[in-house]
């Protein structure tokens, strides 16, 4: 079993993060007098015999046999992805089985017991003793419950009960998005399991000849967590995803008939997009059309299939020979997905501010701007001294002599004359070849500083841009105020004398404000103006002095 420790390497969690987990044998399965066929060679590995008796191993990041815990579960697979989220990722937990092979177990199991309690409500507990534990940090916590049934993505927090057909939406800035779907503000782990057990009674479940209460819809509860530090105004936006998939059906186990199978049909159909969509990406030599948009659950999960997000697949087993072929045929499945590969984005925004926030970071800037202008002035300095010493030392010298080492390891100079005789001299006292050698390393040295310089001016360029659109806006709502306060007070003035005394009073209080921080925001902005035009200056000295290091140092 993992500890609560134990977590994917970070060079793993690049790709999709695989686990299996086999839950016991049901009663059905007891019933029919089956027998376990599958052994556990390794914590990665899992051996099943099929029904010709052949044995196949499959190989994943975590294997969990029939006594696993569902702490240990936790630990593993999305743990790591809460901590993920806190740092701006945006994060994907799905659970993926034939029907009753114990997903909805490892997504919710028990909410309110301790031990069977599974992913989501273990996922709310530790996300919010992180922001408990946070400082220097403003955390807002949003829920969303969804419901994907029959093709059409069903909001369970609606309270209306009218959104039962959201569109799904991707832009570059939020990623993957339902459109107009509930978003309630969570302050507490317990106010999260309310809205899960809320949403969750409302979903689609029946009872089928493989589960007495199968879960007809894939269901998704879905975590924003945004955070923005004191200490340099960065905003972080992470989302987790928590997927409990409907299960896979073979319509001759499950026995469904018209309504249930109208339904199975749609979850197959579902299901088989998501494994389209795991081919496209996972054939060798094949990049190209990648089908997210056959269905709206690829549609949901684009970001976490070879998009920008963290994620972990759950396949969920049968150990059974009843369920041999349908165990087999998902163990497969989730190999595939084993290959997908994910290029990770942090959501993060600098959010910039006024007043005292604004002219501290301001400070900080202005004076990391003076340093480095100090740094280029001292760099350009010791440039013209070297181009100087330079000069010096071949106008007296001339070119430095060629050295050579000896058998015995002594060093000679080697002179050519004329006629292109060599003759071998002992060695100076000196040796200027080291002592140019010397000089060389630290000619690069300080061009490598200077690159890092002019990188760093580079970098402080749009962050100050930032503030100056910032504060425009600021400075042009402060205009339209008090353009509103202005035609508020005259439609005042068409009551009474005493009530035209105090509106006025109360507009020229406010217009005062209004004019103050306008004013405000305009310094701000005429502070922000020398600070641009000194980092844009410094990035272009930086980058001629390099240039200069460069050219002094190939002349030699």
């Amino acid at each position: 079993m993992a500890d609560d420790d134990e977590r994917p390497d970070t060079g793993t969690r690049k790709s999709v993060v695989v686990c299996t987990r086999f839950r016991p044998q049901n009663k059905i399965e007891l019933g029919r007098e089956a027998q376990v066929v599958v052994q556990f060679p390794s914590p990665e590995a899992v051996v099943v015999t099929n029904e010709e008796g052949n044995d196949q191993m499959f190989t994943f990041d975590r294997v969990y046999d029939m006594d696993s815990e569902q702490k240990d579960v936790f630990s593993f697979c999305c743990r790591p992805l809460i901590d993920d989220i806190c740092e701006g990722y945006h994060a994907t937990c799905f659970a993926y089985g034939q029907t009753g092979s114990g997903k909805t177990f490892t997504m919710e199991g028990v909410h309110d017991d301790e031990r069977l309690k599974g992913i989501i409500p273990r996922s709310m507990e530790y996300l919010f003793q992180r922001v408990q534990n946070a400082k220097d940090t403003e955390f807002t916590v949003e829920a969303s419950y969804v419901e994907i049934y029959m093709e059409k993505v069903r909001d369970l927090l609606d309270k209306t009960k009218k959104k039962d057909n959201l569109e799904v939406r991707v832009d570059a800035a939020r990623g993957v998005y339902i459109e107009n779907v509930t978003e309630l503000p969570v302050f507490s782990e317990e106010d999260a399991k309310r809205l899960l057990d809320l949403g969750s009674a409302t979903r689609h479940v029946s009872a089928t000849g493989m589960n007495e209460v199968s879960s007809r819809s894939h269901a998704l509860f879905m975590l924003t967590v945004t955070q923005k530090s004191k200490a340099d105004m960065t905003t972080k936006s992470g989302k987790l995803f928590l997927v409990d998939l409907a299960g896979s059906e073979m319509v001759g186990k499950t026995g469904a008939k018209d309504k249930l199978l109208d339904e199975a049909k749609a979850i197959n159909k579902s299901l088989s997009a998501l494994g389209n969509v795991i081919k496209a990406l996972t054939e060798p030599n094949k990049a190209g059309f990648v089908p997210y948009r056959d269905s709206k659950l690829t549609r949901i999960l684009q970001d976490s299939l070879g998009g920008g997000a963290r994620a972990c697949l759950i396949i969920a087993c049968s150990p059974s020979s009843y369920n041999a072929i349908e165990t087999i045929s998902t163990l497969r499945f989730g190999s595939r997905a084993k290959a997908i590969k994910n290029k990770l984005r942090v959501h993060t925004t600098f959010g910039g501010g006024g007043g005292a926030e604004f002219e501290g970071v301001m400070m900080k800037k202005e004076e990391e701007i003076t340093r480095l202008q100090a740094m280029v002035a001292a760099m350009e300095a010791e440039v013209v001294q070297v181009k100087r010493e330079n000069v010096v030392y071949t106008t007296i010298y001339g070119e430095a002599p060629k050295v050579e080492e000896k058998e015995d390891g002594t060093l000679v100079v080697v002179k050519e004359d004329a006629e292109g005789n060599t003759k071998e001299e002992a060695m100076p006292t000196i040796n200027m070849h080291a002592q140019v050698a010397i000089a060389e390393d630290r000619v690069n040295l300080m061009q490598e500083e200077l690159e890092a310089v002019a990188k760093e001016a580079n970098l402080t360029r749009p962050m100050v841009s930032e503030f100056e659109k910032h504060l425009i806006d600021e400075r042009s709502l402060f205009g339209q105020l008090r353009s509103d306060i202005a035609k508020l007070f005259k439609r005042l003035q068409s009551g009474g004398p005493g009530e035209n005394s105090l509106a006025k009073e109360k507009y020229l209080d406010v217009d005062r404000l209004l004019g103050m921080a306008k004013w405000k925001a305009e310094t701000m902005l005429g502070k922000v103006k020398p600070v641009t035009r000194a980092s844009a200056q410094v990035a272009a000295k930086a980058a001629a002095t390099a240039k200069a290091f460069k050219e002094a140092n190939e002349g030699k």
